[in-house]
């Protein structure tokens, strides 16, 4: 029972190592065909196109990210203004 599923779990590697190096040699064709700057741009732009996508399909997170941003900035013009007003004071 143990030795099949030990052949199960090295066949499952196998397909795992199988399919990685098949990715590389696709990329690898890739590179060759479109050169480095074509790849680099190909990967820009699709990077940019996830992120976007992203925050199309889930807005909420922009405005969160967004939000939280203000509230930090604002929490420290606060935090700095009343340092400021303190050191005056005692002056």
């Amino acid at each position: 029972m143990e030795n099949n599923k030990n052949m199960e779990e090295m066949k499952s590697s196998v397909n795992e190592i199988n399919g990685l190096l098949g990715l590389m040699e696709r990329m690898k064709r890739f590179i060759n065909k479109e050169g480095i700057k074509g790849t680099v741009t190909s990967l820009l732009t699709l990077f940019i196109a996830v992120s976007v996508g992203y925050f199309i399909i889930n807005p909420g997170s922009f405005f969160e990210r967004f939000e939280r941003f203000s509230t930090e900035k604002h929490e420290e013009a606060i935090k700095e203004y009343s340092e400021e007003d303190s050191k005056t004071a005692r002056d």
